[in-house]
């Protein structure tokens, strides 16, 4: 077993992790405006997409579809979709808590609280939010092939790739796992909480950008 090469594949894995993108931003939306297992559920559907991603990337599939135009099309186009429908439905929500906000300026603040609170999302829709936030990321699935054809040899031993893959799985899910607990706790939940409007906001912008940033470089191919 290859072991520097697995404490290389761990450590560019996990920088690429802590950056700002997708996954971190619906994880905060989630871990803030739901309970805390709907975001742990969100947290591991973030590291079996990632896991898909890893054994697409090491058996060859992932350069058979980054390589057909028909595929990789189909792909690109589902991911944008999908992350635009997210990013609208999160600046729709942003919209109607500031209009919920000041319809109620004269009400009590635990009727305030009540009347924009996010409705309770159940376990498995966390899950398959994350699962296909990442999933239908073109940008992440490129990431896994770059990384693993540059460094990982032709002729590696299946042990060596049965654990890179279970490495990635369990760094995803302990640092969204991590963040979504953080995050859920008292004190950052109800601050985060009466600042939901904003977390939505943000959350919309960055999931439309990228998915219009995905149409962008589409089109520039065609």
């Amino acid at each position: 077993m290859d072991y520097s090469l697995l404490l290389t594949l761990s450590v560019l894995h996990f920088i690429a992790l802590v950056s700002p993108g997708p996954d971190f931003a619906i994880i905060v939306k989630l871990a803030s405006q739901q309970n805390r297992t709907v975001a742990l559920a969100c947290a591991f559907g973030i590291a079996t997409a990632i896991l898909i991603h890893c054994a697409l990337s090491l058996t060859g599939m992932g350069i058979l579809i980054a390589n057909s135009v028909l595929a990789y099309t189909i792909i690109q186009l589902m991911g944008a979709a999908y992350l635009a429908w997210i990013g609208i439905a999160a600046l729709t929500s942003a919209f109607k808590q500031w209009q919920a906000t000041a319809s109620t300026q004269k009400q009590t603040l635990d009727d305030k609280e009540q009347t924009i609170a996010a409705k309770p999302m159940a376990t498995h829709r966390g899950f398959l939010i994350g699962f296909y936030t990442n999933l239908l990321n073109p940008k992440a699935m490129l990431f896994f092939i770059t990384l693993l054809s540059a460094l990982v040899p032709p002729d590696l031993d299946l042990a060596t790739k049965i654990t890179a893959s279970g490495l990635f799985f369990a760094l995803t899910a302990l640092w969204f796992g991590g963040l979504a607990i953080v995050i859920s706790k008292g004190d950052i939940k109800s601050m985060l909480e009466r600042n939901s409007r904003y977390v939505d906001l943000i959350t919309g912008i960055l999931f439309v950008a990228v998915s219009v940033m995905i149409i962008r470089q589409l089109l520039l191919t065609l």
